[in-house]
C-alpha cells in the first residue's frame, strides 16, 4: 500500500495528470526511495566492513534485532553479539559502537529504523513536483509571458531531495 494516496497528492500538487498516471508516478518514486534507503519501518539488514570502532547505519534506529560479527570477510558462521555487553546503540545517530574493542572483519545488523513516514511523504511530494517540472530543455520562453530555466544538473537535484531521508555519507 502506498504511503501517499492519489487524493493526498492531488490535494498538495497542482497537476493535470490523470489519476492512473499519478498513481503510477507515486508507485515508481516510492520504489526508487525504497531502493535507495529501504522500506519504511520494517526490518532492514545491513552488512558493514569492520576493523573500526563504530558501524554507521543508513537510518536512525528504533530497535536492533541482531548483530552478528564475522572473523573474516568470507566467514559464513558468525557470532551473535549482545547489546550493552558487546556493543552500544546510539539510536539517534544510527550508530552501533563496539565495546572495549574494534569490530572484526565484518558485521551484519538487522534493525528496525525509526518510522520516517511523514518525512518520506514530504520527499515523495517534492519528487513528484520535481518529475512534473522535468524538462530536457535548458531554457524555454513563450512570447515573453512565460519563461523557464532548468537546474544545471537534474540528477544532482534529485539526489539532494533523496538525501533528506538518510544520514550524510562521508
Amino acid at each position: 500500500m502506498p504511503i501517499l494516496t492519489v487524493d493526498e497528492a492531488q490535494a498538495r500538487i497542482a497537476t493535470p495528470l490523470h489519476e492512473v498516471y499519478l498513481a503510477g508516478l507515486i508507485d515508481d518514486i516510492e520504489a526508487e526511495i525504497t531502493a535507495e534507503i529501504g522500506p519504511p519501518a520494517t526490518a532492514i539488514t545491513e552488512t558493514h566492513a569492520g576493523y573500526c570502532g563504530s558501524l554507521f547505519l543508513k537510518r536512525k534506529i528504533a530497535s536492533v534485532t541482531t548483530v552478528t560479527e564475522y572473523e573474516t570477510l568470507t566467514d559464513t558462521a558468525g557470532e551473535v553479539l549482545t547489546a550493552n555487553e558487546d556493543y552500544f546503540i546510539w539510536a539517534n545517530e544510527g550508530r552501533i559502537q563496539r565495546i572495549d574493542q574494534k569490530w572484526k572483519a565484518r558485521a551484519t545488523v538487522v534493525y528496525v529504523p525509526v518510522d520516517d513516514t511523514p518525512k518520506r511523504k514530504q520527499v515523495l511530494i517534492d519528487l513528484i513536483k520535481f518529475y512534473l517540472a522535468y524538462s530536457p530543455l535548458k531554457n524555454e520562453s513563450i512570447s515573453g509571458e512565460y519563461s523557464f530555466s532548468a537546474p544545471d544538473n537534474w540528477e544532482m537535484e534529485k539526489s539532494r531531495l533523496l538525501r533528506r531521508l538518510k544520514f550524510t555519507e562521508v
